[in-house]
């Protein structure tokens, strides 16, 4: 018997019909007890990967292509926050040669200043203290069909990104920028309105880490893709509070070497059940 217990939060129907599958009973958000993470499952579905020639902002490496996510999956509703973190991680420090200025406050706040290496630590430890459950990053594909829930506009809240829509530095020019002041930092996650599958901050706040290696995408339709087989650079995904909002965008691309760490930068968990 699965150790996650049922929360009484439903998915949003509608994105689930956009994306091809919803069924007459979605299935509930789950929450696992021991960080703490609420996770949604998202159906199987297709979409546009990348970006449309003449998008704003768009990035050389963002060629739209179809994919098809054959198999549903479960991702966690928010970015990891702070208390979820120290929950399996503990409270210390984890680079006291440069001390993460986000460290303390409120623990809502998503957890910063975790290289790849790192997170694929949380993930084992979080694993060891629930048998039978099996915790990764998202691909990059899975990142993006999330992000969208079903939209074809750079922002799943359309062709802009509004100041009330997202913590994102819109004094940084680009594509789509609110005009605004922004924030200074990471906010407690939840801070700003859900997407159609009720997900928060998939644009802004922090980066998240996917499980993709940086590379070109292939041409033509893909089924469930998920990367190169070897790199040197993960991929991030969904902007932050430190860059605008032509980052943000669902497509938009950026990587990381698996050993940097930012004050920008933190995750986003996909559970698969036990059997």
């Amino acid at each position: 018997m699965t150790r996650l217990t049922v929360s009484v939060v439903s998915i949003v129907c509608a994105a689930m019909t956009a994306a091809g599958s919803c069924g007459p009973k979605a299935a509930a958000p789950r929450r696992d007890p021991v960080s703490g993470l609420e996770f949604v499952f998202l159906p199987p579905g297709r979409f546009l990967m990348g970006s449309p020639d003449g998008e704003a902002g768009r990035g050389t490496d963002e060629s739209q292509h179809e994919v098809v996510l054959s198999r549903g999956f479960w991702i966690a509703r928010t970015e990891v926050t702070r208390a979820q973190w120290q929950r399996v991680m503990g409270p210390g420090e984890r680079h006291p040669e440069k001390p993460n200025p986000f460290r303390t406050g409120d623990p809502r706040q998503p957890i910063v200043a975790v290289s790849y290496r790192e997170v694929e630590d949380y993930l084992r430890r979080l694993e060891a203290r629930a048998p039978g459950q099996h915790f990764r990053l998202p691909t990059e594909a899975e990142w993006e069909y999330a992000c969208r829930a079903g939209t074809p506009t750079p922002f799943n809240t359309g062709a802009r990104l509004e100041e009330a829509q997202a913590n994102c530095e819109a004094r940084s020019p680009g594509a789509g920028d609110a005009l605004s002041r922004g924030q200074r930092g990471p906010v407690p996650v939840g801070s700003y309105p859900p997407n159609a599958w009720g997900l928060y901050d998939c644009h802004g706040n922090v980066w998240e880490w996917t499980s993709d290696w940086y590379g070109p995408y292939p041409a033509g339709r893909t089924i469930d893709p998920c990367g190169p087989a070897r790199g040197t650079r993960k991929v991030i995904r969904g902007g932050s509070w430190a860059f605008g909002a032509a980052r943000a965008r669902s497509a938009c691309r950026r990587h990381h070497d698996p050993r940097d760490w930012g004050y920008s930068i933190g995750l986003r968990v996909v559970w698969v059940p036990g059997r």
